[in-house]
């Protein structure tokens, strides 16, 4: 799946567990005007697990498995056929 934010396209997002640390050492860069990609950040592993249920994670297996050529709904009417 590929995003738009402007003329900037997203094809990944990258799920971590990251330090206090290295997000603001990822910020000052981005800042420096170094990419940094997209990222959703969090503080342990408990927490990101506790977001990705397990709809959600089956949902990133289908955009993953998608490739870019298909968008959200493509998705949805994949996972409701199922």
């Amino acid at each position: 799946m590929t995003l738009k934010h402007g003329d900037v396209k997203m094809e990944t997002v990258t799920l971590e567990v990251a330090t206090l640390k290295d997000v603001k050492r990822r910020a000052r860069d981005a800042f420096k005007g170094r990419k940094q990609g997209a990222r959703i950040n969090f503080a342990t592993p408990e927490l990101l697990f506790q977001l990705m249920t397990a709809k959600r994670w089956e949902l990133i297996r289908m955009m993953t498995g998608a490739g870019t050529a298909h968008d959200q709904r493509g998705c949805a009417t994949r996972r409701s056929r199922r």
